[in-house]
């Protein structure tokens, strides 16, 4: 049975409305299933993965596959592993070439749509800025637009830039104001939202979606500072979205725990670490006993994994300035490789800067559309003022932000994750260069007669202009 929408708040006379697109937003559905990875990039640390299934029941199973610092597991007495065996084993050129598997993870069954905050970047639909920004399931998101309301007065405008809709909130009382950003073509798909101090920007969070098999996912999510400071990124990749093959009732082996794996099992309020011995969960009393009488054994990989762990002892977390081999106590004989930062994409940055009026690609673009259709003197010469108008926009565009692109040019990358929110940073700061483009083209489309547009429909050539 499919979860019901979010209800609309009662109406009060001493508040205002909440806007028909926040509670779109709000009652997006949630009974998409699915199975994803995600990948977090987070500044200072290298990347991490995470796993995770969800039934049309909205249940959820997931698994990360740990960070440089996270917590793996634990010795018998209670002494915390920390994960030289998740760190992302990886070649110099950064690419994963192999890793343990976490030995923990969750495992949520209830309907995780009646959840206030979001299970997971992938199952959040709207978004308040809280401590750089929130994510929401749709009924969480109508409590806490609610909770702001009680709060003090608020001012709801809605309106348009640049063709798209835009959703604020304003609290006169605490100069606070609230931006959403929708989608222009799917109505309560948020794609950004902004919080801001007066005229300050303190914290933003950008989305992007694509659409499978029906349902319009997000595939990124990048968290900004009031900088604009790309500070957390998370990429998901889907498979078997509204797939049969997803199944109705998780186990554990659907995520693909190993055998003496640990599983937190939540229900409702209640929560229990409990044991997966290969058909169902067991208490770790009754995982014993059953290894006791040899009914049942750990996994290998989890044998091996922690007779490594021991062998590399606990680690003292509140260490400073150690090295990776000393905080994660890496014994000699096991080496230990993380992704080599690849900033390799600050090369597009010196040409910004050092001739941000030059648009080769876009002035080819031109001049193989006055080509394509054939178009006379006059015709090619409103096709180049077109072109010369955008240029120059694009000019003043860089010049006002140079000083973000020469920072991001010198910055040091010590980490994987860095050099990917820096590349990240700076394809949102080059962005509305794609919709300038997106509007030259536009024009151009205006300019060719209905004859020669005909002429090129029947010589076959139907391709547009390379971009």
């Amino acid at each position: 049975m499919l979860p019901a929408a979010a209800p609309e708040p009662p109406d009060r006379p001493d508040q205002p409305k909440i806007p028909a697109l926040l509670l779109l937003a709000a009652q997006r559905r949630t009974d998409v299933a699915f199975d994803c990875q995600v990948t977090h990039y987070r500044e200072g640390e290298e990347p991490s993965r995470s796993r995770c299934i969800v039934n049309r029941n909205n249940e959820v199973a997931s698994f990360g596959f740990g960070t440089i610092s996270g917590v793996t597991g634990s010795l018998e007495d209670g002494t915390r592993l920390y994960g030289l065996e998740e760190a992302r084993l990886a070649s110099p050129q950064g690419e994963w070439s192999r890793y343990q598997r976490s030995i923990t993870g969750d495992l949520i069954v209830r309907d995780v749509s009646k959840s206030r905050t979001a299970v997971s970047d992938v199952r959040s639909i709207g978004m308040l800025p809280n401590g750089m920004c929130q994510l929401f399931t749709p009924i969480g998101l109508l409590e806490e637009l609610e909770r702001f309301m009680d709060s003090g007065p608020v001012e709801f405008k809605e309106v348009s830039r640049d063709g798209r809709p835009i959703v604020e909130a304003l609290f006169p009382e605490r100069r606070r104001r609230i931006v959403w950003h929708f989608d222009a073509n799917d109505a309560g798909l948020i794609t950004r939202v902004e919080d801001w101090s007066g005229d300050t920007l303190t914290s933003a969070a950008q989305v992007d979606y694509r659409v499978f098999n029906g349902s319009a996912l997000p595939v990124k999510v990048a968290y900004l500072d009031g900088a604009e400071r790309v500070r957390r990124v998370s990429e998901v990749e889907y498979r078997d979205v509204n797939s049969p093959d997803i199944p109705e009732s998780l186990t554990p082996s659907h995520i693909g725990f190993l055998v003496g794996s640990v599983v937190s099992v939540r229900t409702g309020t209640s929560r229990e670490d409990l044991v997966w011995a290969g058909d169902r969960l067991v208490t770790r009393a009754e995982f014993a006993d059953l290894k006791q009488r040899g009914l049942i054994e750990d996994d290998p990989q989890l044998v091996a994994w922690l007779a490594r762990a021991r062998a590399r002892g606990p680690v003292d977390v509140q260490a400073e300035g150690k090295g990776t081999a000393e905080r994660f106590g890496k014994p000699a004989t096991d080496p230990l490789i993380v992704p080599t930062p690849d900033a390799s994409w600050r090369h597009r940055i010196t040409p910004l800067l050092n001739a941000p009026d030059e648009a080769d690609e876009w002035t080819r673009y031109v001049e193989q559309f006055i080509s394509r259709y054939r178009l006379d003197d006059d015709q090619a010469a409103r096709c180049r003022l077109f072109l010369q108008q955008a240029r120059e926009r694009r000019r003043q565009y860089l010049v006002s932000r140079r000083e973000r692109l020469e920072a991001l040019r010198q910055r040091t990358y010590r980490t994987a994750g860095d050099a990917r929110l820096g590349r990240e940073e700076l394809s949102l700061l080059l962005r509305p260069l794609d919709d300038l483009f997106g509007e030259l083209k536009a024009r151009l489309e205006r300019v060719p007669t209905r004859k020669q547009r005909e002429a090129v429909e029947q010589s076959g050539v139907a391709e547009r202009p390379n971009r």
